[in-house]
């Protein structure tokens, strides 16, 4: 589609859309952009690691006293 043109409406499973394209990014984003793609993959990983550790941690420590009625 073009820029800043309506599209026709058209019935998807989710029901009917009009779309209008904003702007156009190329494919070839350059070396930044993979960069910070890298950069955040890597954040991604080092949060889930220490989510993990953490949780482990958590579990370790709890303390549950079940009594009968």
């Amino acid at each position: 589609s073009d820029i800043n043109v309506l599209s026709a409406p058209f019935l998807s499973k989710y029901g009917w859309h009009i779309l209008e394209v904003l702007e156009r990014r190329s494919e070839n984003q350059g070396p930044a952009f993979r960069e910070n793609q890298a950069r955040m993959a890597l954040q991604k990983r080092r949060f889930n690691e220490e989510l993990q550790r953490w949780l482990r941690e958590v579990r370790q420590e709890a303390y549950v006293d079940i009594k009968s009625l």
